[in-house]
């Protein structure tokens, strides 16, 4: 394998908070021609899962981030990276892999049934039916690329998408194998200074003689105790952790012929932890008694694509999928003082099937140019809990539910040359049940719209308006948990729950523009402002009117009582100069209870970003400085009182800086290694701390310490 000339999505685009990518010449220089030009760079990224089809970020009426799989490298966890998205913010857990705390739009952990989290199609739930965890079961190394759209404008993607919506994908053979090549293998080392280390394999290839490609791959990562920033606190200046991951990769393609594709792919996701109950928020491991845990996810995906070469209203994809998932945790211990036995196995899981079926036709109606999509989908979804202690089994948390969705959806991309007009729209039929005696099953529908436009006002300068409505329906455990499933509630079902519904209008501009002032500059700006409604919000709500109950400490049932308000802007700018590129981006969120004015779920910091990246392409190297920095929160309320004492929250504001870089290291002569690619960089170089606005200021969950790291890949 050769290293090509040039650097394909190598830029310095996650902790750097920068969107740009690398475009391929339409003619690749050779390695001896010293006069060639250098790569023409590309700022607007392309969608796909915004509009289910790609679509080009600049035209899209809506906001979404867009991050390949060089933009990861700044993290051995995903929600690291994804925060350099705006609209997504991490932070404010105890840096474990498993816990690892996020929001998009406002709405993650604690919620995250308000937003839908997919890798590869299949939908999975980061939590597993338990608020102790909130883990994207994946492996940065293996995803080609990530894509979050935001808010409401994820209509297309059904029940869940209040937040927004992630989607992963992961890589095959063809993202390693280059022009003429039929085989190759690769080695990957990555060690972290704040106790991360990890080895990965692979192999992949296709066939000389047949039309068949396929790609192995194998990681195993340790993480261990973890650094706090700045020392920590005086309490905490370490947090427990103890991980192990072992990920397998398994995608075989098989080219049926030109027009048509079939890939089968299985992901393996196993992790075994000692850790803590509440692996986000509990601090020291317990050295005698702790609590043994094991995670694990299991998918496979059959895919087939048929994109016709004469009839442009044939491109067609079908998927279908099975996949299973479990966090099991608990303890085995003896007292020293009596040797009496105490054992306890507390296991959440989740299976999945289902399959997603859609068309793009692409036709014209005079001098009217139409891309219709046109799909169906259905997910089925089975929870439960076991809960084992001694021996006896228990109903604590155990509520056996199943999920049946129906989705269908259509959209037209209208265009009439400047104008470019959506129409799309979204049924669902969801069906909620309870294995239980007497409990009662909940049926209903929804019918999800959207309407965009993108103007061109002139070459490169776009407007942008959408309006765009989506829902999240209740979980069996709103509506139909009965009795006392935990020491704090006695739950009272409600078979009149409403579906929580957020209409939002999402407006601005986009511009592009190459040679704007100088031959070879090129910048890109896109600024979207959202504002919106979420009615019906689903909430907890004890019921001292009924007394106390037989068990527990309250009645409590799960009612609509709540209209948010959430409205917001995000501005990002990317400019790029001969070998200099700097990118900036700025958000700001408010999420506020309509009736009352005070903050829902969680307060917000706005958030600047700014980064500056030089890139030589004669040496293969890239490295760049960018600066995180969250402003004073506007803290509604300011304070909170808890048992009898008043803490404040979050006043402060907090910057940071992060270092990183790449280098194609130049080979000769070097036998079976035909490429190295070292990845390096410092994540909180200052060792700064960062304390998320939802807490006070007191809080010992300042954020990691100054990580070190460095990241080797050979390929054979």
């Amino acid at each position: 394998m050769k290293i090509k000339p040039y650097l394909s999505h190598c830029l310095l685009a996650a902790s750097l908070g920068s969107s740009l990518s690398y475009a391929e010449p339409n003619q690749p220089c050779a390695e001896d021609d010293k006069d060639c030009k250098q790569p023409i760079y590309t700022l607007d990224k392309v969608t796909v899962t915004a509009t289910r089809s790609e679509t080009s970020n600049s035209k899209y009426p809506g906001s979404i981030g867009v991050i390949d799989s060089e933009d990861m490298a700044n993290s051995a966890n995903v929600v690291d990276s994804l925060s350099t998205i705006p609209g997504l913010e991490a932070g404010g857990d105890n840096g474990r892999n498993i816990g690892s705390q996020y929001t998009v739009r406002g709405f993650g952990y604690q919620s995250e049934s308000r937003v839908i989290i997919k890798q590869d199609g299949v939908p999975q739930s980061p939590s597993l039916f338990s608020n102790h965890i909130s883990s994207f079961r994946t492996d940065t190394d293996i995803l080609n690329r990530v894509e979050v759209v935001k808010g409401a404008s994820s209509v297309l993607h059904g029940s869940g998408a209040i937040g927004g919506i992630v989607e992963m994908k992961t890589k095959d053979a063809t993202d390693y194998l280059a022009e003429g090549e039929h085989f190759g293998g690769l080695l990957g080392l990555r060690y972290e200074s704040n106790n991360m280390h990890s080895v990965r394999a692979g192999i992949y290839g296709k066939a000389d003689s047949l039309p068949i490609d396929f790609l192995l791959y194998g990681k195993t990562a340790d993480y261990g105790e973890i650094d706090l920033a700045d020392g920590g606190t005086p309490d905490y200046e370490t947090i427990g952790n103890d991980e192990e991951i072992n990920t397998s990769y398994l995608n075989i393609g098989f080219d049926i012929s030109d027009e048509q594709r079939l890939t089968f792919s299985v992901f393996d996701f196993d992790e075994s932890l000692e850790t803590v109950w509440q692996t986000l928020y509990h601090y020291e491991i317990n050295e005698d008694s702790p609590v043994i845990g094991s995670l694990q996810q299991t998918d496979y995906v059959v895919n087939y694509d048929y994109a016709s070469s004469s009839n442009t209203l044939i491109d067609l994809s079908a998927k279908v999928y099975r996949s299973k998932a479990y966090y099991s945790r608990g303890w085995d211990n003896v007292d020293p003082d009596n040797g009496k036995r105490d054992q306890l196995t507390y296991k959440n899981e989740e299976t999945r099937q289902g399959f997603n079926l859609k068309n793009i036709a692409r036709f014209n109606s005079g001098a009217i140019g139409h891309v219709l999509l046109t799909g169906v989908e259905f997910n089925k979804r089975e929870e439960d809990a076991l809960y084992l202690r001694n021996g006896v089994y228990s109903d604590f948390g155990s509520m056996p539910n199943n999920y049946d969705d129906w989705g269908f959806y259509l959209q037209d991309v209208i265009d009439f040359g400047q104008l470019e007009l959506t129409l799309a729209g979204r049924y669902d039929r969801f069906d909620r049940s309870i294995d239980r005696p007497g409990a009662f099953d909940y049926e209903d529908s929804h019918f999800s719209p959207r309407v965009a436009l993108a103007y061109e006002i002139s070459p490169g300068l776009n407007l942008l308006l959408g309006y765009s409505e989506t829902f999240r329906a209740p979980t069996p455990h709103e509506t139909s948990s009965e009795g006392a499933l935990n020491p704090h509630y006695y739950y009272m079902p409600n078979a009149d729950l409403e579906a929580e519904t957020a209409r939002e209008f999402e407006g601005g501009f986009s511009y592009n523009s190459k040679g704007l002032w100088l031959a070879d500059d090129e910048i890109s700006i896109k600024a979207s402002y959202f504002d919106g409604d979420i009615e019906d919000m689903i909430s907890l709500q004890r019921l001292p009117e009924l007394g106390t109950p037989p068990e527990s400490r309250f009645y409590a049932q799960y009612q609509n009582i709540d209209n948010a308000r959430r409205k917001g802007y995000e501005i990002e700018l990317t400019y790029s100069l001969s070998k200099l590129v700097v990118s900036s981006s700025f958000e700001h969120l408010e999420l506020y209870d309509e009736q009352t004015g005070e903050n829902v779920n969680q307060a917000f910091a706005d958030k600047l970003q700014m980064s500056a990246t030089y890139v030589n392409n004669e040496l293969g190297l890239q490295i760049g400085l960018g600066m995180d920095h969250w402003f004073e929160p506007d803290q509604n309320p300011a304070t909170i009182v808890s048992r009898g004492k008043t803490y404040t929250y979050v006043d402060g504001d907090f910057t940071q800086f992060n270092l990183k870089g790449v280098w194609n290291i130049p080979l000769a002569n070097m036998g079976i290694i035909e490429a190295a690619k070292l990845k390096f960089g410092v994540n909180n170089l200052t060792d700064k701390q960062y304390i998320n606005a939802r807490y006070t200021n007191n809080t010992s969950r300042v954020g990691n310490g100054s990580n070190i790291y460095i990241d080797l890949e050979l390929d054979f």
